[in-house]
């Protein structure tokens, strides 16, 4: 099994593993897991584990409402063992899936839920970020660039540096590389402006 450094990890570079652009009009033979095996993982191992639960499906092409569902399906069957922060990390990841797969309006209340109201998640920046990719799912581009201005302003941490130590590919602020990806790419859909699906040099709105 191969694991992501930590959920606080994925909440900032929130799942590179599944940044291709996707959509959601795979086959069921494509799509197709052993949903009764996935159902019996560990949380952890069903949400970071990079080579078992949703992540390989989502990997495949046109599975992206498969992985939502598939995610879904786990929350409820498994709700009373499943760590409060990651279960709402979970419902990101299906509002994720959900957008990739272009349903925006199943994926914002999913997006929503995926909000931990924590002080840690506060500190880095995660409910800007999420404000920031719901007003570009509600094809808001005023509320994504004022989410992306709040996320900037934020002082880094102090816990920070220490948290990603092994992880120096992100910076601080986290995820403000995705926003700005959602502003240069605004008129994609969320599967291409994504990440580092938005090319660099393209000029935002």
């Amino acid at each position: 099994m191969r694991f992501l450094l930590s959920a606080a990890v994925t909440l900032m570079a929130v799942t590179a593993a599944v940044a291709q652009p996707g959509g959601g009009s795979g086959g069921a033979a494509a799509c197709a897991v052993d949903t009764e095996k996935m159902m019996q993982l560990a949380p952890e191992a069903f949400d970071q584990d990079t080579e078992d639960g949703w992540r390989p499906l989502a990997a495949r092409p046109g599975c992206e409402k498969a992985s939502a569902n598939l995610i879904n399906s786990y929350i409820e069957r498994n709700w009373g063992r499943i760590p409060q922060g990651l279960i709402h990390l979970m419902y990101w990841h299906a509002g994720q899936m959900e957008a990739r797969a272009g349903d925006y309006r199943l994926a914002i209340p999913l997006m929503m839920a995926g909000v931990a109201p924590t002080q840690r998640t506060q500190e880095m920046g995660f409910h800007e970020y999420a404000q920031g990719t719901i007003a570009f799912l509600n094809r808001d581009l005023a509320g994504l660039r004022a989410a992306r201005q709040r996320l900037a302003a934020l002082p880094e941490p102090d816990w920070f540096k220490e948290e990603f130590k092994e992880a120096p590919s992100i910076k601080w602020p986290a995820n403000l590389n995705i926003l700005d990806g959602l502003i240069r790419c605004f008129d994609a859909p969320y599967a291409t402006a994504y990440g580092n699906n938005c090319p660099q040099a393209k000029a935002a709105p």
